[in-house]
C-alpha cells in the first residue's frame, strides 16, 4: 500500500518503500484504518479506539494529556492533541486540513489516504537515510461516507521547542549556536534526499536537555529535529543545489 505512489524512474525510492512495508502494517476496523508501526498496533488501537476526532475534542487521550494543546495549529494545517500510549510513549495526534480554495469547500475531508500515507513514507525514508526528522507511528483513516478524515500519530519529542521560540529566548551567542545546529540538521535532511514542503523555524525543534554544569532548562543545541513532513517527498540521490537553496530560503 505504501508503494502505491511510486514513480517509475525512482529506482532508489523503491528500496526505501520496500523497507517501510516491513515496518508498517494496515489494521482495519468498521470505521478506522490504521497504517501502524509494527509492535505497537494494539497500543495505538486502544488509544484511538474511541475515534481520533473525539480525542481532539477533549484535548488528549490519556492522563497527562494537556488540554491546552488541543485546537492549537502550530503549522496552520490541522488540529493537534497529545496522547500517551499504553506503554507510556508520548505521542502527538494531528488532523490533516486543506488550504487554499479547496480548503474552503472541504477543509478536512479527503477521497483517499494518499496524503497521510505519503507523509509516513517520507518520514520513514528520511529516518532510514539518517535525517533527524520526527518519527511517524501511525497514519489513521476515519471513514466519513464516501470521504475520509486523515490523521497522523507521531512520537512526541519531550522538551522540544520550536526554533523560532528558542531563538527569542537565546542570547546572541546561543542564537548563533542554535542556527549552526539547525543548519546541520537541514543539511542532513537534504543529503538524505528529503524535499520538505514547509521548512520554517516553527518546523525545526530544538530539544531542551540538561548538560553537565548547566541548568536543566538550557537548550541542548546539538539536538535538532525537523517535523511536519506533510507533502514532503524523498529523492534518494540527494537534492540538487537549487532545491537546497529553495528549502533554505523558506527559513528566512
Amino acid at each position: 500500500m505504501i508503494g502505491g505512489n511510486r514513480r517509475p524512474d525512482a529506482s532508489g525510492e523503491k528500496a526505501i518503500r520496500e523497507d517501510l512495508r516491513e515496518a508498517f502494517r494496515w489494521r482495519r476496523s468498521a470505521h478506522l484504518s490504521l497504517l501502524v508501526k509494527e509492535g505497537i498496533a494494539e497500543l495505538v488501537a486502544v488509544s484511538v479506539g474511541a475515534g481520533p476526532e473525539a480525542i481532539l475534542e477533549r484535548g488528549g487521550g490519556a492522563p497527562g494529556s494537556d488540554p491546552a494543546v488541543a485546537r492549537s495549529t502550530p503549522s496552520g494545517r490541522g488540529w493537534v492533541a497529545r496522547i500517551v500510549l499504553g506503554d507510556g510513549t508520548p505521542a502527538v495526534l494531528r488532523r490533516y486540513r486543506r488550504g487554499g480554495m479547496a480548503g474552503k469547500l472541504l477543509p478536512d475531508l479527503f477521497l483517499s489516504a494518499r496524503r497521510a500515507v505519503a507523509e509516513v513514507a517520507a518520514a520513514g525514508g528520511a529516518r532510514a537515510a539518517g535525517a533527524p526528522v520526527s518519527e511517524p507511528l501511525c497514519a489513521i483513516v476515519e471513514r466519513r461516507g464516501l470521504a475520509a478524515a486523515l490523521y497522523l500519530l507521531s512520537r512526541e519529542v519531550e522538551g522540544g521547542v520550536p526554533l523560532a521560540d528558542a531563538l527569542r529566548e537565546a542570547s546572541a551567542e546561543e542564537a548563533g549556536s542554535l542556527l549552526r545546529s539547525a543548519a546541520r540538521a537541514v543539511k542532513q535532511c537534504h543529503d538524505a534526499g528529503l524535499v520538505h514542503r514547509d521548512l520554517n523555524l516553527g518546523n525545526i525543534l530544538a530539544v531542551r536537555s540538561p548538560r553537565p554544569g548547566r541548568p536543566s532548562a538550557d537548550i541542548f543545541e546539538e539536538e535538532m529535529l525537523v517535523i511536519d513532513l506533510d507533502r514532503s517527498r524523498m529523492k534518494p540521490r540527494g537534492l540538487a543545489d537549487r532545491e537546497r537553496l529553495t528549502g533554505l530560503c523558506r527559513l528566512g
